[in-house]
């Protein structure tokens, strides 16, 4: 197995990743700074 960083998502509390097959992206919540996430599989 191959683990490697995709971004630097920069969250106080990064938590609940969701990966929407459909739309190809990563979407995960920032708790403490009241921010929702997303990116897609390249990275941007």
């Amino acid at each position: 197995m191959r683990i490697e960083v995709l971004i630097d998502g920069q969250a106080s509390l990064g938590e609940g990743p969701l990966w929407d097959v459909q739309e190809q992206r990563l979407y995960w919540l920032d708790s403490l700074g009241k921010k929702i996430h997303r990116c897609d599989a390249s990275g941007a």
